[in-house]
């Protein structure tokens, strides 16, 4: 089926959400799409900030912390 086989009413998923209340807000459903992907990728941004703010110090955790920090740049830069 894919994204293009998926209606604005699938999208909408709720009886009390109408395919033309979706665009009142969005374009369109690759909008919509766009939206909830930065919303994701921000959640994620701040789990993962989170995380890294709680490692230790410990000399073992050192290299996993530089990897997940260089990670959480990378997301962050291509999500701004």
């Amino acid at each position: 089926m894919g994204f293009e086989g998926v209606s604005t009413t699938a999208i909408a998923g709720r009886p009390d959400v109408t395919p033309p209340a979706l665009y009142r807000d969005y374009e369109d459903k690759y909008a919509l799409m766009r939206e909830f992907g930065l919303y994701v990728m921000q959640a994620q941004n701040a789990r993962l900030a989170e995380f890294g703010e709680n490692l230790e110090s410990d000399p073992e955790k050192v290299l996993t912390r530089g990897i997940l920090t260089r990670l959480l740049l990378e997301t962050v830069a291509i999500t701004e």
